[in-house]
Formats: C-alpha cells, structure tokens, sequence
C-alpha cells in the first residue's frame, strides 16, 4: 500500500490542453521525442501541427541572420562581408538607426540593416564615423544583397562566422 502512495506523489501531472507529461518519466528519449512533437508558447503546449493554424511562424533565413546579427553586436559592432567575387568589406554595425520590426502576427521580421564601410577597425575610424558619415560609406544588407559569409570581429581581433 505504501508503494502505491509513493507512485500517486510522484506522478503529478501537469496539463495544458488535453497534454499530460508525467513528472517521473523524463528520460532523454522522451524528452526528445517531445521537442520533436511539440512547441512551447507562453507556457502552454501547442502540437507542431497546430502551429500553422494558429499562424506561428518560423520566420525566414534572412529573419534569422538579422537576429543573429543583431545579437552579435552584444560583442562588438564590426563585421567582415566577403563576397562571390573575393572582395570582403569591413562594416560597422549601426546600433542606434537599426530597430527591430515586427510583422502584424508579432514575429520579428527585417527588410534591411544598416552599416557603416571602413578602412579598418581602429579608434581613428569611429572617431570619424562620428564626426560625419559620407553617403557612399551606408551600406544596406539586404535579401539581394547578401554575402556568401559574415564574419562577426571580437575586441581580441579574432573572427567568428555567422552561419545562417
């Protein structure tokens, strides 16, 4: 009898529409299987099949890119674009006119970011950045316009390649 107290304890369940998971068994296949099949959305379980219906979207590459981009700049501001052709531009991030933009479904979404073209990466560049920026130094990444890869610098000098 004491077993079977034991096993009600241990077993609470927890619900949200019609999902129950016990508590007990989170082996990592289940946990797995689990990710695979569900989504969580501001502490509910929605199935992956009723994301379409309720139009959560997954976004789209260059979305992405963008956030990642975005998140780099926790880092630093410089990045280097190297294109089909060789040639690699240093860029600066600009932090202050780039603002997040959503859709009307509240998903994040881009059409550009804006950055700065430079010699290099020294003081004496920023100081000119902010003493005036030329119109040919505005450089807009784009969806026609991406590189074929993205180096984001850190303050240590060394590379680190945004994948996207």
């Amino acid at each position: 009898m004491e077993n079977n107290s034991l096993n009600a304890m241990n077993t609470e369940r927890i619900s949200c529409d019609d999902i129950f998971l016990e508590e007990i068994d989170k082996s990592i296949k289940t946990l797995k299987r689990f990710r695979e099949d569900y989504v969580l959305l501001g502490g509910c379980i929605i199935p992956n099949n009723k994301t379409a219906e309720l139009c959560i979207s997954e976004g789209d590459a260059f979305d992405e890119l963008c956030k990642k981009i975005r998140e780099f700049r926790h880092y630093n501001t410089d990045f280097i674009f190297e294109y089909e052709n060789g040639k690699k531009r240093n860029l600066v991030y600009d932090f202050i006119n780039n603002t997040v933009e959503y859709t009307d479904k509240g998903v994040e979404h881009y059409e550009s970011l804006l950055f700065y073209e430079v010699d290099d990466f020294s003081m004496e560049t920023y100081e000119k950045l902010d003493a005036g920026i030329r119109e040919e130094q505005k450089v807009y990444l784009n969806r026609a316009n991406l590189p074929i890869k993205i180096f984001g610098v850190h303050r240590d000098k060394h590379l680190e390649e945004i994948v996207w």
